[in-house]
């Protein structure tokens, strides 16, 4: 895509950025604690390869929302998986404008699940599994992780087909796919706010795929 169109998504991203500082007010639906307690009941069901969705509060969550229109729920997406080291769940997504320090690109990132799901980042969030076997999901889980380690970093340009750098459910399908598993089928549509000429995979393309099965929500 070139750099003209960047520049023009810059501007539009700018221009909502303003309108949402303003006229936007946040509403957690549960409070620190309640969410420490979901974690907590559902930290013993998970297996690598979920998949878990939230719904951010921040101006680049509720632009997602309203380029995806009704249909999307939910805002951002990311894998479940477990580091080396054994230090519990870590979820691994592709995320712009969360640095893990200063000077940090923006890029594939890797944190913990009560760090994803964190009040300051999502209002509300949900976590599903892939119908395929243990072993499958967690290459899946790997695969993903492994762009982590390497830094890849997030697509600006949300293109589909260049897996040099990622969106977040580019990530999450893509690390799927790579096993068989289609999550997305096709499904696709445009994003509805100026300068996004393109189709787009939402959320919403994924959580609509019949391979997902329920697992917990707040």
């Amino acid at each position: 895509m070139c750099n003209t169109n960047r520049h023009v998504k810059w501007v539009v991203f700018l221009s909502l950025s303003v309108v949402f500082l303003f006229c936007s007010c946040r509403a957690n639906v549960v409070s620190e604690s309640d969410l420490s307690s979901w974690i907590e009941q559902i930290s013993p069901q998970l297996r690598q390869g979920d998949i878990v969705f939230r719904k951010g509060n921040g101006v680049a969550g509720h632009i997602v929302l309203m380029a995806g229109g009704s249909a999307e729920a939910y805002s951002h997406i990311g894998i479940v998986a477990c580091k080396d080291d054994s230090s519990g769940w870590v979820v691994c997504h592709a995320v712009p404008g969360e640095p893990d320090y200063k000077g940090d690109i923006d890029r594939v990132k890797c944190e913990s699940i009560e760090s994803f799901f964190c009040i300051t980042k999502a209002s509300n969030g949900k976590v599903v599994r892939v119908a395929c076997s243990d072993s499958i999901a967690q290459c899946a889980a790997n695969l993903a992780m492994e762009q982590w380690k390497y830094r890849v970093p997030f697509d600006h340009d949300y293109n589909w087909v260049d897996t040099t750098s990622f969106y977040c459910t580019q990530l999450v399908a893509w690390s799927y796919l790579h096993y068989g598993i289609d999550l997305v089928e096709g499904r696709n549509h445009p994003a509805r706010i100026p300068g996004f000429n393109g189709v787009y995979i939402f959320p919403s393309d994924i959580e609509q795929s019949n391979l997902l099965t329920y697992i917990s929500y707040y």
